[in-house]
């Protein structure tokens, strides 16, 4: 019983030390516990996927040098199955919409921050308890690439039934109904992307009569609908069978759908807010599923890749929209892989100027596990690649996610055995060896939640990183017997405005004692100078200070910098009274008496 009083005593005491030697420090000194580098900006993402943890999505973040990162849990949506699974990132600031469909038909979103490589989620919204029970994907969320607010469009359970519901100002809000005029069924897929630089955000939709639609946001109101349905037959088969895409140039939006039997893809561009229909009658193989490229930053071309529904003899297909109309070939029309009901057996991305597209194919043709590709000039050429072996499942859901600043790639694959792989593509050789397999000491994921629906999917970060602004410490101007004026300047806001600055200061060097002071001024600071007037401190004094600003990402310091006060140099007067004398100070003057 001694010995534990002598070791608790020991303890209390160490305690009482460490709390006197920092209570000192000035305000604004923290101690920073060790940290994993954040998500970087365009070479860095969030790989997000649902595995047989009921519910939970889980996630990777990644980075281009070192890989994946280790597996971590997002907030659960209740213990039931997620089938669909969709991811994207904020333009503006460090944050990622995880949005998902589950085996009870409800749709949710959570909110997530990035967080020095790991990523904190917040509480699920239900945006709808009653998605219908077709099992589809009839949702989608994108952001706007100027302002950061989000849309997510959904459907539900109700025929005809389109609605939209906004994430701005840190909160979900105007859930709303969106009129449909050109269909009358449920709603059972919907496919938004957004347009560069702009609040715009294309939205396109089939429903249970296979009729396909499409809207534009503006930013603040769905408007521009269809002046007629994209087609009115549409494939049947349950696949997502039809996408939408701008023009790079011209910001045309262009929705297209394969027709139910034939070797044609319906298209309908909004140029302005005019629409005009193409029927693309040069495709000359007879598909179901679609993908097209995300806009070329420097062309009016869009690579597309599609492939169709059957159980056997399956053929995909690889075409360009040109601006005005369909340029096909020979090349890009592969034996895809079997197919079932959802599987996503080809996807196209835009990569540079010289290959203004990249597709990959899961082919029976060379090996359902393999990597069968091809690229697209900026002439619309389409050039078959030579095959890129592996040894894995047969592939049942592909994604290409073209790097935001770099010529190169990212391909996810889900394959049948439920397990998930990653590849890339840096855009210089084409031959067998041309894709660098990321997952070379195995998957990413041996147990997706299933391998019939799609659980998975990538954003890369698109904010920028943040930094503590960059702080100098200015000379002190003027200075004099028992004043002083500060001086500092924000030379970088390292991201986002700076909240609070001001100075630390005081007699002692180091300023962390207790003869140490802090001004603090709020509000939202860019780059610029400021300063701060001191009053009534000691002459013939040296004082040390230094200035800082705190942002979101930190808190930035200048150096150290000093100034003597000067001398006290009024004269002193000394005045003795004698005993029965007082003093009195009337109207200014003094009266002995």
């Amino acid at each position: 019983m001694f010995k534990k009083f002598k070791i608790f005593k020991k303890i209390a005491v160490f305690i009482l030390i460490f709390s006197w030697i920092f209570s000192g420090l000035a305000p604004g000194f923290e101690i920073r516990k060790a940290h994993a580098a954040e998500i970087v900006q365009y070479s860095g993402g969030l790989l997000v996927y649902a595995d047989g943890t009921l519910g939970t999505p889980k996630y990777q973040t990644f980075d281009d040098t070192t890989g994946f990162g280790a597996e971590q849990s997002a907030t659960s949506v209740g213990s039931v199955a997620i089938e669909w699974i969709r991811v994207a990132a904020s333009p503006t600031t460090d944050e990622w919409i995880i949005a998902t469909r589950d085996a009870n038909d409800d749709i949710a979103v959570q909110v997530c921050t990035g967080v020095d490589g790991g990523v904190s989620c917040g509480a699920i919204t239900t945006i709808t308890a009653t998605a219908g029970t077709h099992g589809l994907r009839n949702y989608d969320v994108a952001y706007e690439q100027s302002s950061g607010d989000a849309l997510l469009v959904y459907g539900t359970a109700t025929a005809d039934e389109l609605r939209k519901i906004v994430w701005t100002g840190g909160a979900w809000g105007s859930d709303a109904a969106i009129t449909t005029t050109r269909t009358t069924g449920t709603v059972e897929w919907v496919e938004l992307t957004s347009r560069a630089a702009s609040d715009q955000v294309g939205i396109a939709y089939s429903d249970t009569n296979d009729d396909i639609s499409a809207y534009r946001w503006s930013g603040s109101a769905v408007a521009d609908e269809t002046d007629a349905v994209v087609t009115a037959s549409g494939v049947t088969g349950d696949v997502r069978k039809f996408d939408i895409s701008f023009e790079g140039t011209s910001g045309d939006m262009v929705v297209g759908a394969p027709v139910s039997g034939a070797s044609t893809i319906a298209y309908r561009q909004l140029s302005g807010t005019t629409w005009s229909g193409v029927s693309g009658t040069g495709v000359d193989v007879v598909t179901a599923f679609l993908d097209m490229q995300e806009p070329n930053p420097s062309d009016d071309d869009i690579g597309v890749s599609a492939h169709g529904s059957a159980a056997t003899s399956n053929l995909s297909e690889g075409s360009e929209w040109n601006g005005t109309g369909v340029t096909d070939g020979n090349n890009g029309d592969d034996v895809a892989a079997n197919w079932a009901a959802n599987y996503q057996l080809s996807a196209v991305a835009y990569m540079s100027t010289t290959y203004y597209a990249v597709a990959v194919i899961s082919s029976t043709l060379s090996g359902a596990d393999d990597i069968e590709w091809w690229t697209m000039s900026s002439a619309g050429a389409i050039t078959d690649r030579t095959v890129n072996t592996r040894t894995r499942g047969a592939a049942r859901f592909i994604d290409i996610f073209d790097y935001p600043n770099a010529d190169k790639v990212l391909l996810i694959t889900a394959d049948a055995n439920s397990d998930l792989w990653a590849d890339t593509w840096a855009g210089a050789a084409t031959d067998g060896t041309a894709w660098t397999d990321l997952t070379s000491g195995g998957a990413l994921e041996l147990a997706l939640g299933t391998a019939t629906t799609d659980v998975v999917d990538f954003a890369f970060r698109l904010a920028a990183n943040l930094a503590a602004p960059t702080v100098a410490t200015n000379a002190a101007d003027p200075f004099g017997v028992s004043s002083a004026t500060l001086n500092g300047n924000i030379s970088a806001t390292g991201g986002n405005n700076a909240t609070a600055r001001g100075f630390a200061w005081g007699t002692d060097s180091t300023l962390s004692g207790g003869d140490t002071s802090t001004t603090t001024e709020s509000g939202s600071f860019g780059t610029g100078t400021f300063r701060q007037g001191l009053i009534n401190i000691l002459s013939n004094k040296i004082y040390y200070f230094r200035a800082y600003a705190t942002n979101s990402a930190g808190t930035g310091y200048g150096s150290p910098a000093n100034f003597t006060t000067g001398t006290d140099t009024t004269p002193s007067r000394q005045m003795r009274l004698f005993e029965g004398f007082t003093i009195k100070f009337i109207s200014g003057r003094i009266i002995l008496r």
